[in-house]
């Protein structure tokens, strides 16, 4: 009896070992073999005005006011008061930053803008349609908007030089924003009189609203 029971538990401590030892044999058998891509498209970037930045501004005279904010990812709104001439001008300054993951880095070309103007209850929309469009320089019926991208500007309030990212790169004169580093650039809006047609006390303040694009760089 005490054979018998002695060979059973010697069976079962072997066969413990032997099963350990299999499973072990297959586990270092398997492998999985694959690649997870994440695919470069436009729906991956995550390219906006700064939600941080507070817009800087200039203007022709000390009647003029500026009130700026941003409306979504991609668009901001101006509002000015105290135009009352030909001439009369305000200059506001954005910031657009690429916040994409920068493990994936994904880069972005950022693209020309859009830009509506409300003269009253009129909405004007500077396109081809429905004004003329030169480079960055969008006409209406009654203001001028001048569109730029800078690397640097001169905030007169503080008394020093607001640089954009260091080495900023160009790709056919727009910005390209890496995203490793998070980098930015700034967008100058110059918003002129075009004619005295435009100041009315009614209409005050002028609308205008900005937005931009940006893809994914190949």
């Amino acid at each position: 009896m005490k054979k018998r029971n002695l060979f059973l538990g010697v069976f079962l401590v072997l066969a413990v070992l032997f099963l350990g030892i299999g499973y072990a044999a297959l586990s270092n058998s398997l492998s999985i073999n694959g690649t997870i891509n994440s695919e470069a498209n436009d729906d991956n970037l995550v390219v906006d005005f700064d939600r941080e930045y507070t817009s800087y501004s200039e203007v022709s005279d000390n009647r003029i006011a500026v009130n700026s904010q941003r409306k979504s990812t991609k668009e901001v709104s101006i509002a000015v008061s105290g135009f009352s001439t030909e001439g009369d001008s305000a200059v506001i300054y954005f910031k657009i930053i690429n916040n994409s993951n920068e493990i994936e880095s994904y880069d972005a070309l950022l693209s020309n803008f859009t830009i509506n103007m409300t003269h009253g209850a009129t909405l004007e929309s500077a396109t081809p349609a429905n004004g003329s469009q030169t480079g960055n320089k969008y006409t209406g019926e009654h203001f001028i908007v001048n569109v730029e991208y800078v690397e640097s500007y001169h905030d007169k309030n503080l008394n020093q030089d607001v640089n954009a990212s260091a080495n900023l790169e160009f790709s056919e004169g727009q910005p390209v924003l890496k995203a490793v580093g998070h980098e930015y650039v700034f967008v100058k809006v110059t918003i002129q009189v075009k004619d005295d047609m435009a100041i009315t006390t009614n209409l005050d303040p002028h609308y205008f609203t900005i937005s931009f694009t940006a893809s994914t760089l190949d």
